[in-house]
């Protein structure tokens, strides 16, 4: 029996060794002298192509942009037009195949990808919905933070959420999920805020 075990389960280490390789094949390359992440002022994409591998046509092609900080920017087409594979490049989530990215006058090869992460929230519209407290999904944006209260009741603020949250039953100690005892659920648009909040909090 337990050589049978050995053998169903081995059989997966297959693809844990593809997974490894295939991670390493797109992994971007990381010079030796990595250089501090400044303060963002201006994030300059030039000439950013980008294609799936399971398609013909790139999603993004020949986009050349410059956002400044405190810009607020919309990307605006129509579906299937590049916007979320733009927005997800713009936030490091996704390396063009070519083109570069730079962050001021650093191109982000050349900056540590960890730091680089510290400094980017994203919000997306599939948000996760964590079975934690309310006070530890918004937590889940940075955990390395732990600055007590004030900090995640201002994220909460900011998302239009602190209302919400103390209206729950035990406020931001509210388990958000059904599936244990006394936990409570949220609306769509409450989890969005969650959701805000969490970027906020980042």
């Amino acid at each position: 029996m337990f050589a049978d075990v050995i053998y169903t389960e081995g059989r997966h280490f297959a693809d844990f060794t593809h997974l490894l390789s295939s991670a390493q094949l797109r992994a971007r390359p990381q010079p030796a002298d990595l250089a501090p992440t400044p303060p963002l002022q201006t994030l300059h994409l030039d000439d950013v192509t980008l294609t799936y591998p399971d398609r013909d046509r790139p999603a993004v092609a020949g986009i050349t942009l410059t956002i400044r900080a405190g810009q607020t920017i919309a990307l605006v087409g129509e579906n299937g037009s590049g916007k979320s594979t733009l927005a997800a490049i713009i936030a490091g989530l996704r390396n063009p195949d070519t083109g570069t990215v730079s962050w001021n006058e650093h191109h982000l090869d050349h900056l540590d990808p960890a730091d680089v992460g510290t400094r980017i929230a994203v919000i997306s519209q599939a948000y996760w919905h964590w079975p934690f407290s309310a006070e530890a999904n918004i937590r889940m944006g940075d955990l390395s933070q732990d600055g007590g209260d004030p900090p995640v009741e201002a994220a909460a603020r900011l998302a239009a959420a602190h209302d919400l949250i103390t209206r729950l039953p035990h406020g931001y100690q509210t388990l958000l999920s059904r599936e244990f005892r006394h936990g409570q659920d949220l609306s769509g648009g409450e989890w969005q805020r969650i959701a805000a909040a969490r970027g906020f909090f980042r």
